[in-house]
This record gives structure tokens, C-alpha cells and sequence, in this order.
């Protein structure tokens, strides 16, 4: 499996699935043990900031934003 998303070979998502579905068909653990960190409240603070985060990248605003904030940075960093 980490062959798989290290190589690229397979996007992020679907290697994490191949885990999850070997981990369950092998018998190694029980599907409620795989899922558990689903009810986690920190794994949903992940998710919704990667989606945010994702959704800005998508409509430019992250570009838009950096343009406005260019003109007004330190000197010092244009090294």
C-alpha cells in the first residue's frame, strides 16, 4: 500500500481505501476498529481544512489574495 501512494502510481485516496479494504478482507482488524477514528472530532477538523483549503486553491482566490499582499511585504524576504 505505501508502495502505491509513494510511487504515485495511484492517487492518495485510493491507496488509503486498498488499506483500509485489505486490512478488513485479510480478518487483521474489524471494520469498526478501521473506522473508528472517523468519530474522532480532529480527523473531521482535517477533512473540513483540506476541503477549505482545496476549495480556495480551485477558485483563485489563495492568488488573488497573495497578488493583494505582495506589494506590502517586508523588503528583507526579496532577497
Amino acid at each position: 500500500m505505501l508502495a502505491f501512494w509513494g510511487t504515485g502510481l495511484v492517487p492518495g485516496y485510493v491507496a488509503s481505501t486498498f488499506l483500509f479494504v485489505a486490512l478488513i478482507l485479510t480478518g487483521l482488524t474489524a471494520p469498526q476498529e478501521v473506522f473508528s477514528s472517523f468519530s474522532s472530532t480532529a480527523i473531521w477538523l482535517v477533512v473540513a481544512g483540506t476541503v477549505i483549503g482545496a476549495a480556495i486553491t480551485h477558485s483563485g482566490l489563495g492568488a488573488r489574495r497573495g497578488a493583494l499582499a505582495r506589494p506590502h511585504r517586508s523588503k528583507a524576504t526579496l532577497r
